[in-house]
């Protein structure tokens, strides 16, 4: 299903084997005008929701994903109380999005970018940023969930946070400029490498009852020198230590075949540029 651009005030129940791709998230929206959660998926298969900017739930989620696959991308999601919710052993791929301004600090809870519960997603090439908590893992059967080539800043708390034995895979990102970088709670022990994590207020590692958040294999804390703060890109012509410098395995080689650059805007799945073409998504 293709969706022209334009306003579009409702909440959709996607279903399995549907695919919905929007002319691009800026001029194609998705208001659930306060009406619950705008997009929900329940044990959906097959399906993919892409291109479309996605907002209007204040009072509940964005996205909510209950079991299945779905694959989001290229989607804006913004505004809502969470972002995306993922949960019920859902093994959703989340790639190419911007996830910004989720949560509200005034209602007496703390709110997330993307929440993951009892599932094992793949978090890939997102831009996610100004949401209370970037990233909330929590639960054993969130083990080996993956958070790789993200860039992850300006969140008021956690960029990342891991409760539970939520032993999470955590790799090639940028973590910068949040409250704290990545805290590990409850026996969580998250597989961190080569991710650079600077410059966060109040701590770049936190560690807390039995958690373990500490620099892994390749992990960096430099400025990244971002060339755009409107999309914090990397520029091959500005030095930036984040640049070749992800996991050398030549499965997370960047696009051109080069090694991987840390952040959203490297790896094989990375679809970044000054304007989405939501038609030609990414993988990893």
């Amino acid at each position: 299903i293709v969706v022209k651009t334009g306003y579009y005030p409702e909440t959709i129940t996607l279903k399995s084997g549907v695919k919905i791709f929007g002319e691009g998230y800026e001029t194609t929206w998705l208001n659930g005008g306060n009406s619950g959660t705008v997009v929900t998926a329940t044990n959906v298969t097959n399906a993919q929701i892409d291109g479309l900017a996605i907002y209007g739930a204040p009072n509940d989620y964005g996205i909510n994903i209950d079991g299945g696959s779905l694959i989001v991308s290229n989607c804006w999601v913004i505004g809502n109380e969470d972002g995306i919710l993922i949960w019920d052993n859902s093994s959703a791929t989340i790639r190419n999005n911007l996830i910004e301004s989720n949560g509200d600090s005034e209602n007496g809870h703390v709110d997330y970018g993307i929440v993951c519960l009892h599932s094992t997603p793949l978090i890939t090439n997102n831009l996610i940023r100004t949401n209370e908590v970037g990233i909330y893992m929590a639960w054993p059967d969130s083990a080996g969930a993956k958070i790789i080539n993200n860039t992850i800043v300006s969140n008021d708390l956690e960029g990342i946070w891991c409760y539970q034995e939520a032993h999470a895979i955590i790799k090639n990102n940028i973590i910068a400029y949040n409250g704290l970088g990545i805290t590990a709670i409850y026996n969580a022990v998250p597989i961190i490498s080569y991710n650079d994590v600077w410059d966060n207020a109040w701590g770049n590692y936190e560690s807390q009852t039995g958690g373990v958040a500490a620099p892994g294999p390749g992990d960096i804390s430099e400025d990244p020198q971002f060339v755009d703060l409107s999309r914090y890109y990397l520029d091959g012509d500005v030095p930036s230590p984040c640049i070749d410098a992800g996991d050398p395995y030549y499965l997370y080689d960047d696009v051109d075949g080069s090694r991987n650059d840390m952040g959203w805007t490297g790896g094989p799945g990375c679809n970044t540029g000054p304007i989405y073409n939501s038609l030609m998504s990414g993988f990893i």
